[in-house]
């Protein structure tokens, strides 16, 4: 291992101690989708599963890109947090936009922290952002899907990394939950 990817591990590590984890911490989701204890917790399981099955056969590169995404992909959840009543009196807590919000929280943490500016060039940040935003991409239609997988590929293009960073983002954050639908 390089000391510039220690550095991202250690960078994760720090992150599990700021305020904004702690927040995710305190965000119980408790919906069919995530029966986690809280936001940090799904967060920690889709590192782990992103680090159990696909890191060992990427780039250090593709790994820090693919890891970062990960780690603030619901960090905008508690600001997107809404309870909404249905019909019958009951009340859930829904997360519509959190992907923007968490995009945005990660820009914020890029502009003001000079630890991540070391670790993450420019490019890579802009494609960590894109993949943040982007992680709900199930309900698109066909051409709004052609339209991310083009805008991916010139991105990936751009950096140097494969494609994979953004659908091993996007398993690391299935396989990382406990859902009702989970067999």
């Amino acid at each position: 291992m390089s000391p510039e990817f220690q550095q991202v591990l250690d960078y994760v590590e720090k992150f599990k101690t700021s305020a904004a984890w702690q927040v995710m911490v305190n965000t119980v989701e408790n919906s069919p989708w995530h029966r986690e204890a809280n936001v940090a917790v799904h967060t920690q399981m889709t590192l782990d599963a992103y680090v159990g099955m696909f890191a060992n056969d990427r780039t250090e590169q593709e790994q820090k890109i693919t890891m970062l995404a990960l780690l603030f992909h619901d960090v905008g959840k508690p600001t997107a947090e809404e309870e909404v009543t249905r019909d019958d009196g009951t009340v859930y807590r829904r997360y519509a936009g959190h992907e923007q919000s968490s995009a945005i929280a990660f820009v914020e943490q890029y502009a003001s922290d000079e630890e991540l500016r070391q670790i993450v060039k420019p490019i890579e940040a802009h494609a960590i952002r894109w993949i943040i935003e982007h992680h709900l991409p199930y309900s698109l239609g066909e051409q709004k899907h052609r339209a991310l997988a083009k805008t991916l590929a010139h991105l990936c293009h751009e950096i140097g990394v494969s494609t994979r960073v953004f659908y091993d983002h996007l398993c690391g954050d299935t396989l990382g939950r406990i859902s009702d639908n989970d067999k």
